[in-house]
């Protein structure tokens, strides 16, 4: 689809852009996270493995393509894996892209975060910064940059169940193979330290680019509940999430598709 951005429409995107981006990509990354759950209650007993592979999703607003992710699971070594996306416009014009980054360990069903790091560019406003767990210590380190010459570093105590935004997920495939349906979790962030919550909403046969898919529908609710985001978990492709959209105040702006997978 091509777009002729006249003024009046760039005024639009732009404001549009301004005002909700943060929570647009806030939903999409939990879509990132969430194409790495691979299991489901029906499959308590099995055994199911992190695999390697790469996604690509499309970004609409209002129908209107407006984005790119790209995504990676790489294994390094035995139990310890990369997780990347990388989110960013089609449109020049429009200001936003995001980059994050998780290094972690699979320790007997116990997803720990080893190094978390992230770039985020909204508008004008660019922040990056890499969150460093100690395990032994139960320790974390923040080292925050918000402009080239201002970083700060903090440290904080962590609890044995804190998780960064991509293994909180990890986490989540644990807890649905161990049958729970009642899902919340602990998240670490750059700012402030995050509950989610999440529950199954049912299954749904979905038409998709990369084919017809059997999912399962899971939902996350804000704690202020004014933005609910819905994603699609194809059962077929070890529980790659193929499809997000999200509502703000029951208004839906913003869908997510898959487009391209490949292992």
């Amino acid at each position: 689809m091509k777009i002729n951005a006249s003024k009046p429409f760039k005024g639009l995107l732009e404001g549009f852009f301004k005002e909700h981006l943060k929570g647009i990509i806030k939903g999409f990354l939990l879509a990132f996270i969430l194409f790495l759950v691979s299991s489901y209650p029906h499959l308590a007993q099995a055994s199911l493995q992190v695999r390697e592979y790469q996604a690509e999703y499309q970004l609409c607003w209002n129908g209107i393509p407006v984005g790119t992710s790209k995504h990676r699971v790489k294994e390094l070594a035995p139990n310890h894996f990369l997780a990347q996306a990388h989110s960013f416009p089609k449109l020049k014009f429009l200001p936003f892209e995001d980059f994050e980054a998780s290094e972690f360990i699979h320790n007997e069903k116990q997803m720990r975060p080893i190094t978390y790091r992230f770039r985020t560019r909204d508008n004008r406003k660019t922040q990056e910064g890499v969150l460093s767990f100690n395990w032994k210590t139960l320790n974390l380190t923040k080292a925050i940059k918000k402009q080239p010459q201002k970083q700060e570093t903090i440290q904080e105590s962590i609890s044995p169940i804190t998780h960064d935004r991509i293994t909180q997920f990890f986490q989540l495939r644990e807890d649905l193979k161990a049958g729970k349906t009642q899902l919340s979790y602990t998240v670490v962030e750059a700012n402030k330290l995050n509950h989610w919550n999440f529950h199954i909403v049912g299954h749904e046969t979905l038409q998709t680019p990369v084919g017809q898919l059997e999912t399962i529908k899971i939902e996350h609710l804000t704690e202020n509940k004014d933005r609910r985001t819905q994603f699609w978990l194809a059962r077929d492709l070890d529980y790659v999430m193929v499809k997000l959209v999200q509502y703000k105040n029951e208004k839906k702006n913003v869908d997510v598709l898959i487009n391209k997978f490949s292992r």
